[in-house]
């Protein structure tokens, strides 16, 4: 096994800055293009699919051959399971919900990021998951 450097908080946090934006943004101007809102939320028709897709695009890009979102792909990184291999399925979808315990506990799952020998959040230590950086 490999020696593999973990991502630390600031990184993994842009890295989710470029995720939102590239996830948010075709919704938003939609929004206030079509429905002249700044409030997608107030939308039925891009909120529903918007929800949908974040969901779907953070829970699957973990399972390519990148392992990792696109804003991790940008900075290096990628997400492996305890034995620093691909995820399974089922560890990305526990991976994402696990991270609402963290935006329900005020965030307080994410800043173990930068507290933790290993760099986990709440998220990777219930799925059993690293970020790492690629080799």
């Amino acid at each position: 096994m490999a020696n593999y450097r973990h991502a630390g908080f600031w990184v993994r946090l842009g890295s989710y800055v470029i995720d939102s934006l590239l996830v948010f943004m075709p919704f938003w101007l939609a929004a206030v293009l079509v429905f002249e809102t700044t409030e997608i939320q107030q939308v039925p028709a891009l909120y529903i699919p918007y929800v949908f897709i974040s969901t779907l695009y953070f829970i699957a890009m973990p399972l390519t051959s990148y392992q990792a979102t696109l804003g991790k792909v940008v900075f290096g990184l990628k997400i492996t399971n305890g034995h620093y291999t691909k995820l399974s399925i089922g560890q990305a979808i526990g991976r994402y919900f696990a991270q609402m315990l963290s935006y329900v506990l005020l965030f307080a799952g994410f800043i173990m990021i930068g507290l933790t020998k290993n760099k986990t959040g709440l998220h990777d230590k219930l799925a059993k998951t690293y970020v790492v950086y690629k080799d």
